[in-house]
């Protein structure tokens, strides 16, 4: 039987792609662990997304999108946008590039209602 590489059998599902594109919201709880939040429909698609309910969000990551964006209320709304911060970074922007260590502002987070991702996924 013929063995066939891990990197491979990747790169088949994802589509001939290394990344494909997507952002992952997660909470924490009151003892530090981050968990993913589910039901999260259309984080692999650029565009507008609403939330079906508030989340408080501690982290986010994204890969494969210019950048995305975070919003406290739901459509977008321009004058509802969160900023964050990159790791430790002293500096907080609203644009989110691609990586996993992208904070919000709060011991537990910041409530979020809606997300934007740009760019080519």
């Amino acid at each position: 039987m013929k063995r066939i590489p891990i990197a491979a059998l990747i790169l088949a599902l994802a589509g001939g792609s290394a990344w494909a594109a997507d952002i992952r919201l997660y909470t924490v709880n009151s003892k530090g662990q981050q968990s993913l939040v589910k039901l999260v429909t259309g984080t692999d698609r650029p565009g507008c997304h609403d939330l079906l309910l508030k989340r408080r969000i501690h982290r986010v990551s994204q890969v494969g999108f210019e950048y995305c964006r975070l919003f406290s209320d739901k459509d977008c709304r321009e004058e509802t946008v969160i900023a964050v911060r990159w790791k430790n970074k002293k500096d907080p922007t609203d644009r989110l590039t691609p990586g996993a260590r992208w904070f919000l502002p709060g011991d537990r987070g910041t409530k979020v209602a809606s997300w934007e991702c740009n760019g080519k996924p």
